[in-house]
């Protein structure tokens, strides 16, 4: 997009136009960056959802909400996390983060390849961890025969960077 207005600019410096279709092509331009201002906002929260900084249970209920039409997902944040809708619950924001994009890539995947119709997102501390658990009750499949996807690859490169391990328990006529 922006090669375009970049030659569009360059249009008003080399065309013998009149003043009228000058000021047509500045509109043009305009008109198209404030479109692309809209996409950068748009993709700068998509990086960083804000609502990570209010608290997990606020984040991974609002992600909820992204899928609602394609599948029911419920979220659960147990007592053990201190106070989930906090800024200081128990939960560092940096993880907040790896916890709402693993659980946004594993909705994702549950709605587009699963048939599910209910997802069940679960956040809780054992053993001074925090475990996120997605279940949902699609089709299954069997984990050792599938080759894992872009989806498949962030959540463990995810879940790498916060030192965690990634594992999948499903079969097939049972959800994951």
């Amino acid at each position: 997009r922006l090669v375009v207005l970049w030659h569009r600019l360059a249009q008003l410096e080399t065309q013998q136009a009149d003043a009228s279709q000058q000021q047509a092509l500045v509109r043009e331009v305009r008109t198209e960056l404030m479109g692309l201002q809209e996409y950068v906002r748009t993709l700068s929260s998509q990086l960083y959802p804000a609502i990570v900084k209010v608290g997990l249970l606020p984040a991974l209920r609002s992600l909820a909400g992204r899928f609602e039409g394609v599948l029911r997902v419920d979220v659960a944040v147990d007592d053990s996390l201190g106070s989930p809708d906090s800024r200081n619950g128990a939960v560092p924001e940096e993880l907040r983060l790896i916890l709402y994009r693993v659980t946004e890539e594993a909705l994702t995947n549950v709605a587009k390849h699963s048939g599910a119709t209910q997802a069940v997102v679960h956040v809780w501390i054992s053993n001074g961890d925090v475990n996120l658990s997605i279940q949902d009750n699609g089709r299954g499949f069997t984990p050792e025969q599938v080759t894992p996807g872009f989806g498949t690859l962030v959540i463990q490169d995810c879940v790498s960077a916060a030192r965690g391990a990634v594992g999948v328990v499903s079969s097939p006529g049972h959800g994951a």
